[in-house]
């Protein structure tokens, strides 16, 4: 039987592994791209990692963006940070997996992707944040997961979550009123300080 804890890496992985699927499929140019613009937005995540995690980070523009979903004729709209615009198909319902269920959340709002590496591109770390209309969605998953797991959330400044570390690997879902974030990346800091990160980047996101 498995531990709690190991039962936790399997639930948050399988969370985590989903939004990433779902996002590169939205966002299919991820890979080594050499466009880096000085985007406002860009620049801005890219000093809160830096100043949170250590280290100098760079926000990769054209695997960036933000996506807003039109539901009535079925699309994506994405806006990579370089400039950029697609459109891609929606194709059906949006669900997540949690655990050995799955809840059908419907699309957000908006989603805003970052794919990060360091000065070396030796670490990278991927951000996706899902803006809904309402907090029902985030909270539906933190309380799934809390459920699965039997472990609280932690809670900080706002921000409930699940984090952790196993292979060389961080992952964080969390939730934040409106707001769902995933995180994912390969750079060894602490759970706490990938917290931070993400409040930091929630309020970018949230902002003016």
């Amino acid at each position: 039987m498995r531990s709690v804890s190991e039962r936790l890496v399997v639930i948050v992985g399988v969370v985590v592994l989903a939004a990433i699927i779902a996002f590169i499929l939205i966002l299919p140019h991820i890979g080594a791209p050499t466009s880096v613009s000085q985007s406002r937005q860009g620049s801005s995540v890219a000093s809160a990692a830096s100043e949170t995690l250590g280290g100098s980070w760079t926000v990769l523009t054209n695997s960036s963006g933000v996506v807003t979903f039109n539901l009535q004729n079925s699309s994506a709209e994405v806006t990579y940070l370089n400039g950029t615009k697609t459109v891609e198909p929606l194709s059906g319902p949006m669900s997540i997996q949690v655990g050995m269920g799955s809840l059908s959340v419907g699309y957000p709002s908006t989603l805003y992707g970052y794919l990060l590496v360091s000065a070396n591109r030796t670490y990278w770390l991927l951000i996706s944040i899902m803006e809904y209309p309402n907090s029902t969605v985030p909270s539906q998953i933190i309380s799934a997961l809390e459920s699965q797991s039997g472990q609280t959330a932690t809670a900080a400044s706002g921000l409930s979550y699940f984090a952790t570390q196993y292979g060389g690997y961080t992952v964080l879902i969390g939730s934040s009123g409106d707001y769902l974030v995933y995180m994912f990346g390969n750079y060894t800091a602490t759970t706490q300080s990938y917290a931070s990160l993400a409040q930091r980047v929630i309020g970018l996101v949230g902002g003016p």
